[in-house]
């Protein structure tokens, strides 16, 4: 956003030029708390980075006493269709928080006030940090890649829009991930791709093997990528999250409209937590004048896969339901994980 932008989101639609709009709040941290209109039908939250999440509630002046660490955010916010998570490290310095909860019994204890789902993670290079990688965090990731719950490398991958690294650095420390995660560990390969689909396409083909599971994160290209990724490598799958309810964005929509069921058994729900919270429940939110949402977490999960059906509707797939979503993308991603 420019400084125009902000500047011009001070006041109000329609309003006299000058007059300010009255600052809006984000609600408490119980508010976040969305209560499933679908009770039962289970679902995953393959991508959300529950340390950033506490980090942003702090940030933003929404969090709770009562919420110290990232069980007790599950405890008050996730309900029992939430079947897993997968928490994603990617950042430089490399955190060491997988240690503590990737050994907690409490996570699928089911007793009392635990939320009693399953906790998985990733551990991999952002895009932003390769120009921060090297032996020595590699000596720490590898710690990480060997833990029985980490499922994953990655988030790795290209990102051209902000260059916080050379594009040589980021293909350089791409190329190494995905290597560590067919060559090493035979683990899942997370891919973050954004403004870069030619040197992503050409980099995949060349350094991953056909048949390795390859989950690509938050998919914001064209739809044409989308298909040619999914049509190469058999046993990828494409994330969405809930920026598919921005107006703003119109090629994963597309993807889904043209591609149908056939996408369908392609896809897998993640929430990107703490960001882009679904349009749908800020909507809702703004009229129930409850406030703004802090973050987004993985109990919003349904809101995203409603989204999805409307989509798949408006393609002619008239008979697929929320739960259908649901079920069918938490099935591929137990199986893109081995869950």
């Amino acid at each position: 956003m420019s400084k125009s932008d902000r500047a011009s989101s001070n006041y109000k639609k329609g309003g006299r030029t000058g007059e300010k709009r009255e600052k809006k709040k984000f609600m408490a941290l119980r508010d976040h708390l969305v209560p499933t209109m679908y009770p039962g039908a289970a679902y995953i939250d393959t991508h959300c980075h529950l340390d950033t999440t506490l980090a942003m509630l702090k940030q933003k002046g929404s969090s709770d006493e009562d919420v110290k660490n990232e069980v007790d955010l599950a405890n008050m916010l996730f309900t029992s269709e939430l079947r897993a998570v997968v928490d994603v490290f990617c950042d430089i310095p490399v955190s060491d928080a997988w240690k503590d909860l990737g050994s907690q019994t409490r996570w699928i204890s089911g007793e009392g006030r635990q939320w009693g789902g399953e906790y998985y993670f990733t551990m991999g290079c952002h895009p932003h940090s390769a120009r921060l990688y090297g032996p020595d965090v590699e000596a720490q990731m590898m710690q990480a890649w060997s833990h029985p719950r980490c499922v994953a490398v990655g988030e790795c991958g290209l990102d051209y829009k902000k260059n916080q690294s050379t594009q040589k650095e980021q293909e350089e420390v791409f190329i190494r991930q995905i290597e560590i995660a067919s060559k090493v560990f035979n683990k899942t390969l997370v891919v973050h791709t954004r403004e870069a689909e030619a040197d992503t396409l050409r980099i995949l083909k060349t350094h991953l093997p056909r048949n390795h599971r390859l989950h690509v994160h938050c998919f914001t290209d064209s739809a044409e990528m989308g298909l040619e990724i999914l049509e190469h490598f058999p046993n990828a799958v494409i994330g969405i999250t809930g920026v598919i309810t921005f107006a703003s964005l119109l090629t994963t929509t597309g993807l889904i409209r043209s591609g149908g069921l056939r996408v369908l058994d392609r896809l897998v729900l993640e929430t990107d937590a703490p960001f882009m919270v679904p349009n749908s429940l800020m909507k809702n939110a703004n009229r129930a004048k409850m406030g703004i949402y802090a973050v987004s977490h993985s109990g919003m999960i349904p809101a995203t896969a409603e989204k999805i059906v409307e989509c798949l509707r408006e393609g002619g797939e008239d008979g697929v339901t929320v739960e259908d979503v649901l079920r069918i993308t938490t099935e591929n991603a137990r199986r893109v994980y081995g869950l």
